[in-house]
């Protein structure tokens, strides 16, 4: 039915709150920070360490995701490379609630390798605060996603995000191997061997710092406010006038 109307659509991105997500004025995590001082960030990071139980010095990648856990957010994806998280020097922090099986699953993970993995099987702001600023990557293999709003999130906190080649999230994410000057995270299709080609490339961008760098500046220096959203609406609207 959509497809018949097709030349009537116009897909409108969401806008972030910039007074509640912005790491320079976000007082719900332990240390503010901007794209021309990160040192907040790197206290972030140890605090979400720390706070998971894990060694707040450790040097390696950390990755968040936070979500309902249900099967369009991509979860079972994650579950299938489980083992991604076992054999490489990693974290990872997961945050969410729902289907129960996933959360077993997610939790037998954890228990397997608790020097690793870390979930928070429920509801908590200031820990998806923490998440966004204290991680380096963030995982959002989504089956579907008419937008999103934690991809936008994570390229304002400076957290490079890896997600499916889908709906909004390929309107607001590029791929820094497919687009070296512009590439704002990382792109997979939605299937667990290409997320795991994902997962695999982001220990090559980590361990290049100053490509990392560049990345996660391109990131921190996009508008995802409600200015340009709010201009979009306004300019749509005045098209149908």
């Amino acid at each position: 039915v959509i497809q018949t109307r097709v030349d009537d659509l116009s897909g409108l991105l969401n806008g972030v709150d910039t007074a509640i997500w912005n790491p320079a004025t976000d007082s719900q995590i332990p240390a503010m920070y901007s794209a021309g001082n990160l040192s907040g960030k790197r206290n972030c990071r140890r605090e979400l360490l720390r706070q998971c139980g894990f060694d707040a010095a450790f040097q390696g990648p950390v990755y968040g995701m936070i979500c309902r856990l249900a099967e369009q957010k991509g979860v079972d994806l994650v579950l299938a490379n489980a083992d991604f998280f076992k054999v490489n020097d990693s974290r990872l922090v997961v945050l969410g609630t729902g289907d129960k099986r996933m959360e077993r699953e997610l939790r037998a993970v954890a228990a397997d390798v608790p020097s690793k993995v870390f979930v928070c099987a429920r509801l908590d702001e200031p820990m998806s605060h923490l998440i966004e600023a204290g991680s380096d990557f963030f995982i959002m293999p989504s089956l579907f996603e008419p937008c999103g709003l934690n991809q936008m999130y994570s390229q304002v906190y400076g957290t490079l995000p890896i997600v499916s080649r889908v709906g909004g999230l390929v309107d607001t994410v590029r791929d820094a191997d497919e687009d070296p000057q512009g590439g704002t995270g990382l792109m997979c299709e939605p299937n667990s061997l290409s997320l795991r080609d994902a997962l695999d490339r982001s220990l090559g961008l980590f361990a290049d710092r100053a490509r990392f760098g560049a990345v996660q500046q391109r990131g921190m220096l996009r508008d995802f406010s409600w200015k340009t959203s709010a201009a979009a609406y306004e300019a749509l609207y005045r098209e149908t006038l």
